[in-house]
């Protein structure tokens, strides 16, 4: 039968639970984790799909080990198995922070997350709560719940975690996710064998450097974890982030170095660079870094140092061109938006001609705003991928909130092709991933795609993130790079951003009345009284902001864990093991 326990309300199809008052049929007094299960009652749709539970602690707490709080919490992952049967599983945090390992490939990984953060976790791999800051709640969705997926609950990992424990609380306290590598017992154990056993044997066999070599080799084992240690903990001081699998971390500069003006300034960072600039859309890249993008170009074609500036735009923008823009353009009238579909109407056009030409005028605006900053396709500084990630939820008033189809594997490939095709490129521009200051889905995708594909590509080219116009306050970050220039550059930059995007202007400027290299002013003038306070000097009157950094490597060594580990008794324990 059904477990009908719990459901509070139930109407057309649509049925609420409430865990207070959900209780396990094997022990009814008690209470459970499971908000829903195969047993649970769903209606006329039967048992859910998903089994839902819930984990809460109440309590105030800094790095708690969660085996302490919930002591079922094992190292384990969802097999696939009977040819192909197969269970995902889903944790959201709903309050507090948590550090979730994750072992892929022999790599243990710590994700730091916050309350509002999700974690996809695809079948076989192993995975583990392991440290909570409290209070602290969590939901954790099975697709399929566990009684549908075949009675075959999961599978614990072989991996003794209490040695990540320490490392994994220092992460959590610096809110920043990780690589963590326990320590390999086999390592230890081997040391010795050269001193003990293969240097007496050599000597009494008369090779003293054969016994030497032994000496050596032991010590070697025995520094190795040490030198580890010091190695990673000076690669983790700085602050970064890590999404989708890549991990990031910034550039530390003192204030002195972060404000780029003077020619020798950008001379020094930038002529010689080959640096391709990566446009989610048409436009972004001048709107929000147009000054130094056109001071960059100047410099070098003065300098004929070696170095370009390339810019690539990645994804077609219809959407953002009005109906009555698209008028404008085919036949030079001025017409209101609800004047446009009635024109359109009668010239016979049809929703996918629409949408065509729509996408044609946006690839010509940005091919014009390209050739006006001196690039072009033939010279192979300007490149259009047309990449089309469409809408899936829409809502046409605010594009920020729309949900758009996720990067495909082939626009992966394509992103691929071009970079393999540029080996010389030494430096990136790409939007900031970070939901708190971009909230375009489609500048993040865009952004998280590129990271994937530079670190096969090019793992050790410099990056520098550029923020959306909400700057980078939201996301708590600093800037380590800030350009800043006068009226005349801006007016400059003005004339070519209304003569090229005018799709663009004309669509904010009907929204919002103002257009939108008026809005990169604004947002240039608030950056600059922004970053003059933060580095207590008189910049000029605009400025554009960045943060720069660069692509981690997993470490190697036998230890991936930071100095402070030589005295935690966690770590010593696992490797005396």
């Amino acid at each position: 039968g059904y477990n009908r326990t719990g459901i509070v309300w139930e109407r057309e199809g649509v049925v609420v639970f409430s865990h207070a008052q959900k209780r396990d049929l094997w022990h009814p007094d008690a209470s459970t984790e499971w908000i829903t299960d195969s047993m649970s009652d769903g209606g006329a749709q039967g048992a859910p799909l998903a089994g839902v539970s819930r984990f809460a602690w109440p309590q105030e707490g800094q790095g708690a080990a969660f085996t302490t709080i919930r002591p079922a919490e094992t190292l384990h992952h969802h097999p696939v198995r009977d040819g192909g049967r197969q269970q995902t599983e889903l944790y959201l945090v709903m309050q507090g922070r948590a550090g979730l390992l994750v072992i892929q490939e022999g790599t243990a990984f710590l994700h730091v997350m916050r309350a509002g953060d999700m974690a996809l976790l695809h079948p076989g791999v192993s995975h583990q709560i392991l440290v909570v800051d409290g209070p602290y709640e969590h939901l954790v969705a099975q697709v399929p719940s566990t009684f549908q997926y075949g009675f075959w609950f999961k599978e614990n990992g072989p991996t003794d975690t209490a040695a990540f424990l320490g490392a994994a609380r220092r992460l959590l306290a610096a809110g920043t996710s990780g690589v963590l590598a326990a320590a390999h017992g086999a390592t230890l154990r081997l040391a010795g064998i050269g001193t003990v056993v293969v240097a007496p044997l050599a000597l009494v066999f008369g090779w003293p450097t054969l016994a030497w070599l032994g000496v050596a080799a032991d010590a070697l084992l025995i520094a190795s974890p040490l030198l580890g240690m010091v190695w990673y903990s000076l690669s983790r001081t700085r602050e970064g982030f890590e999404v989708d699998g890549v991990e990031v971390v910034f550039d530390q500069r003192p204030d002195a170095e972060q404000h780029l003006y003077r020619d020798a300034d950008i001379e020094r960072e930038f002529g010689r660079e080959v640096i391709m600039a990566f446009s989610p859309h048409a436009d972004d890249v001048l709107f929000r870094m147009g000054g130094l993008a056109n001071r960059i170009i100047k410099t070098q074609s003065h300098l004929n140092g070696g170095g370009r500036f390339i810019l690539t735009t990645l994804v077609q923008d219809a959407m953002g061109v009005t109906d009555a823009s698209l008028v404008h353009w085919l036949t030079g009238r001025s017409v209101a938006e609800s004047e446009a579909q009635d024109v359109l109407r009668t010239m016979g056009m049809t929703d996918d001609r629409k949408f065509q030409l729509k996408r044609q005028m946006r690839q010509q605006e940005d091919e014009a705003a390209a050739n006006a900053l001196g690039l072009s396709k033939k010279g192979r500084t300007y490149y259009n991928l047309d990449l089309d990630w469409p809408p899936t939820e829409l809502v046409p008033e605010a594009s920020y909130r729309t949900t758009f189809q996720h990067p495909t594997p082939t626009d992966l490939e394509q992103i691929r092709d071009l970079l393999d095709a540029r080996p010389d490129v030494t430096m990136v521009f790409l939007p900031l991933p970070d939901q708190a200051v971009e909230p375009h889905q489609h500048h993040r995708d865009a952004s998280i795609a590129l990271l994937r594909v530079l670190r096969e590509t090019h793992p050790r080219v410099k990056l520098v993130f550029y923020p959306s116009t909400e700057g980078l306050r939201r996301a708590a970050r600093q800037a380590n790079w800030t350009y800043s220039y006068g009226k005349d550059e801006s007016r400059a930059l003005q004339v070519l951003v209304d003569g090229a995007y005018r799709s663009q202007n004309e669509r904010l400027l009907a929204q919002r009345g103002f257009t939108y290299s008026q809005l990169a002013e604004r947002t240039a003038r608030a950056r600059s009284a922004e970053e003059s306070h933060r580095l207590g000097a008189q910049l000029n009157e605009l400025a554009e902001v960045f943060l720069t950094g660069r692509l981690t490597e997993t470490p190697t060594t036998s230890f991936g864990v930071g100095v402070g580990q030589l005295f935690d008794p966690d770590l010593w324990r696992a490797a005396w093991r």
